[in-house]
């Protein structure tokens, strides 16, 4: 097998042994003393044969990769094919070696790169034509009005979805003077089913800078909890909150879990308040939801 290059010396075209490759040779040309290029060094460099030695593959795959050469596909080579078949004058070289799946290897067979690709996208869009036409029709009506929900039901063993509505209540306070009371941002009953916690998870912005915090509270059904009472030592039912101290248009992001404890039928009302000490706070997207 003869490894073909040009002389680092003359340029010319001259040739060695395959096998003699990483010694000195004598160019028949120039009649300089040189070692010859690697596959790695020259990649217009051909051997004379169908086949290749690996460590023109592995020079091509160092160039390539070994992910298929055709665009749009994404296997793994299964083995090199000519870009230029040998008949239509093409070489044994890092250059006209490139890989491909195993599919697309059959399908090009013989024919020039090139060509074939050609000729297989003309085969796609001629399939494409034949495709059946979709008309799509897309009727918009107008939003719902933001009501509060009733109830919700939903068998065991499934997450109770909980956040559709808002029921807002106006601030108050208890005397004249006082600070103003947590306002009500939402109330929803569901089913305990296999519930353990509920979680709010939220997007927050503030319109002027101050604090405010949020509660997550949860209470069985039947009670009716004063919220007043909210974060005095006073409330007796299940809560937990976060504080947001913070400058205007600020945003962000927050969480909240309440853990509910054990208890046998009935039904929970999970609730989120606020209290707005002067900033303004608005939720801009959040989800409630019960899980096991």
């Amino acid at each position: 097998m003869l490894w073909n290059y040009n002389c680092p010396d003359c340029h010319r075209p001259t040739a060695a042994d395959w096998k003699l490759r990483e010694g000195e040779v004598v160019c028949h040309l120039c009649e300089r003393t040189h070692y010859p290029p690697t596959p790695h060094e020259d990649r217009y460099a051909y051997v004379d044969s169908e086949q290749w030695p690996k460590e023109m593959e592995d020079a091509v795959v160092a160039l390539r990769g070994t992910i298929c050469s055709v665009p749009g596909c994404y296997r793994e080579r299964a083995k090199l094919v000519h870009r230029q078949s040998l008949k239509a004058g093409g070489k044994t070289s890092v250059d006209n070696l490139m890989p491909m799946c195993e599919r697309h290897a059959v399908s090009k067979g013989e024919r020039d790169y090139d060509e074939w690709l050609v000729a297989v996208r003309q085969e796609d869009a001629d399939l494409k034509k034949d495709e059946p036409k979709f008309e799509i029709t897309i009727t918009s009506r107008p939003a719902a009005p933001d009501l509060p929900v009733a109830d919700y039901s939903a068998p065991p063993g499934l997450m109770l979805p909980l956040a559709a509505a808002r029921t807002p209540r106006p601030l108050k306070a208890a005397v004249a003077n006082a600070p103003p009371l947590a306002e009500l941002k939402l109330a929803i009953p569901f089913l305990r089913g296999p519930a353990g916690k509920v979680v709010f998870d939220y997007d927050w912005e503030m319109k002027k800078s101050g604090r405010c915090h949020v509660f997550l509270l949860a209470w069985p059904r039947s009670d009716e909890p004063d919220i007043s009472l909210l974060g005095g030592p006073k409330y007796s039912w299940l809560s937990t909150a976060k504080d947001h101290l913070g400058v205007r248009d600020e945003k962000g992001s927050a969480q909240l879990e309440l853990s509910l404890p054990g208890m046998p039928g009935g039904r929970w009302t999970a609730a989120v308040a606020v209290l707005d000490l002067g900033c303004e706070f608005q939720f801009t997207e959040y989800a409630l939801a019960a899980t096991s």
